[in-house]
């Protein structure tokens, strides 16, 4: 506001150094919010993994995202490092190719929506994969019971038997 104030002669003559100092200064704030904003977003998406496959062991995700351990969590990894790099090396106040930090930036945020919407796709085979493992679960059950109960009774019956046979009553 300052800047166009005084280009338009509203704080006296005119001061090319002064408008472009401020438009400068606007600019530093602007890449100052776009880097928060990406910190906030970047921390935000890797919660929603987790957040997401929470409910699962790894043999649940392992069977419906074969490509999540070996692909997808070792590049969100990666892009961890990478996000601590760039705000590592990024000084807006320097003026170095602050374009190509932003580019970068972006680039790993479309990357982790990219993968958060490829595994919030997955979740209705998440959640059918758990639900016929847990009834696997519950007839694998069921059968040690039964062959327990078998077991108990051919053990009595051959004991009953044995008796029998022996002539002890």
């Amino acid at each position: 506001m300052r800047a166009k104030g005084n280009e338009i002669g509203l704080e006296g003559e005119r001061n090319d150094k002064y408008i472009l100092d401020n438009l400068e200064s606007v600019l530093s704030h602007e890449y100052r919010a776009f880097f928060d904003i990406c910190d906030w977003l970047s921390l935000n998406l890797r919660q929603r993994f987790i957040k997401t496959l929470e409910p699962y062991d790894n043999e649940t995700i392992n069977a419906v995202i074969p490509n999540y351990y070996v692909e997808i969590r070792p590049r969100a990894d990666g892009f961890c490092t990478e996000i601590a790099s760039l705000r590592a090396s990024k000084d807006i106040a320097k003026g170095d190719d602050i374009i190509s930090h932003v580019e970068q930036y972006r680039g790993i945020i479309d990357n982790l929506i990219e993968d958060l919407k490829n595994i919030s796709a997955r979740v209705a085979g998440l959640e059918e994969y758990k639900t016929k493992k847990k009834a696997a679960e519950r007839r694998g059950w069921r059968k040690d019971a039964i062959l327990v109960i078998i077991g108990a009774a051919l053990f009595a019956f051959g004991e009953w038997l044995v008796s029998l046979l022996s002539g002890k009553p």
